[in-house]
């Protein structure tokens, strides 16, 4: 049993150092002449799309597939991902998918160790969201708040069976070669239904990522996060995703990314790969 925070014989440990190596050739790379796209609101940050600050120019429409590799389990997950700008300064959307996942009996989930094997697939939890762009220039910025609702199987240990509320804020700044946002949202939850019912807690979650434009068809995209351990006494969450967002036309959106834990509570690998409509 790895102790917590323990960052020996962890796998993630190595994939994260190669990550960052890889970010930053990419970096470097992006610093180079090239004709670049101009950033929109329907550039965005990958695992923090909802708390990024910007607006939808006007919809996107979604398909997301994630895969995610943690000790000896894993999680796959496809998702529906809308998002929908009303008026001026207002963006709604809603995450919906499924989830198929593998732990052994041991493993830790939602704050505490699984008194059986998981290994099945079913609906996951869902997310809406609602936020409102305060300050549009030279700093970009917007409110907003997102629930999920508990659809996931909590006995069969895909979801907690409990719903979450989060309120956050985001900044966003366009500089010469590179757009940067932070984020940062306080989350409530109540305990976990799930067998062995950690008890759940209120976090603060920080972020912060970069868009670069490499070319006027492709973005380099990074992000980190933090965030407390969302139920029990289990480790934080640290994680950094980099990837790249593609675009063969003017309304369609190929995105991909690796990412990697820098916790004991985080995945050792994760990959996303996702495509969009944008109107």
């Amino acid at each position: 049993m790895k102790s917590p925070g323990s960052w020996e014989g962890r796998t993630g440990g190595g994939d994260a150092i190669r990550i960052a190596v890889i970010a930053g050739a990419l970096a470097l790379a992006a610093t180079g002449p090239a004709a670049a796209v101009e950033v929109t609101g329907d550039h965005r940050l990958i695992r923090s799309f909802v708390e990024d600050p910007a607006i939808v120019q006007a919809g996107w429409l979604g398909l997301r597939a994630s895969y995610a590799r943690q000790d000896e389990g894993r999680d796959l997950l496809g998702e529906v991902i809308t998002a929908f700008r009303f008026g001026e300064e207002i963006e709604a959307g809603l995450f919906a998918g499924l989830l198929d996942r593998r732990r052994d009996a041991g493993d830790l989930l939602f704050g505490t160790a699984a008194p059986r094997a998981v290994d099945g697939a079913g609906l996951a939890d869902a997310r809406v969201y609602g936020k409102y762009r305060l300050i549009r220039s030279p700093l970009e910025m917007s409110i907003g708040a997102a629930a999920t609702l508990p659809l996931a199987d909590e006995d069969a240990g895909r979801g907690p069976g409990r719903s979450e509320y989060q309120a956050f804020v985001g900044l966003r700044k366009r500089f010469a070669r590179s757009t940067w946002i932070w984020t940062a949202s306080l989350t409530e939850r109540d305990d976990a239904k799930s067998p062995g019912g950690a008890g759940g807690n209120t976090t603060g979650r920080f972020g912060i990522g970069v868009l670069v434009p490499i070319s006027l068809i492709w973005v380099f995209i990074a992000e980190a996060t933090y965030e407390g351990a969302p139920y029990g006494d289990a480790d934080d969450i640290a994680d950094l995703l980099i990837g790249l967002d593609w675009r063969p036309t003017e309304n369609t959106v190929v995105r991909g990314a690796i990412g990697g834990g820098l916790t004991d509570a985080t995945p050792d690998f994760e990959a996303v790969l996702a495509a969009a409509f944008t109107f």
